[in-house]
């Protein structure tokens, strides 16, 4: 996943001391790429690159509507859908590069 990785750092990340792995039957997972030791940050993502319940609700677009359902719905609930709205919006998501990477390549079964 390196593009991913690049993409990351240009947005003020580090992920190079891990790189993705196939996680068997749960995915893609992340392991150590070099020997760490306790202490050692493994990676770093800004804030701006996490879909969170308050960004979310912080939204221009979604946040109106999503605030309505705030006292009802689990915190999941709103990522889930902020999830979805990045999704629709293609290569003009800020996280498109990440959307389009091997991370969200699911395999498909008849």
């Amino acid at each position: 996943v390196p593009p991913l990785a690049e993409w990351v750092a240009s947005q003020g990340g580090d992920v190079s001391v891990v790189q993705a792995a196939d996680a068997a039957q749960l995915g893609v997972g992340l392991v150590a790429a070099r020997a760490v030791r306790r202490g050692d940050r493994l990676l770093s993502v800004p804030e701006e690159l996490a879909i969170t319940a308050e960004s979310a609700l912080r939204s221009e677009l979604l946040g109106a509507y999503l605030v309505e359902f705030e006292p009802y719905l689990a915190d999941y609930s709103f990522i889930a859908v902020a999830l979805l709205n990045e999704e629709r919006l293609g290569e003009q998501s800020s996280l498109a590069p990440w959307l389009s990477s091997a991370c969200w390549q699911v395999e498909q079964h008849d």
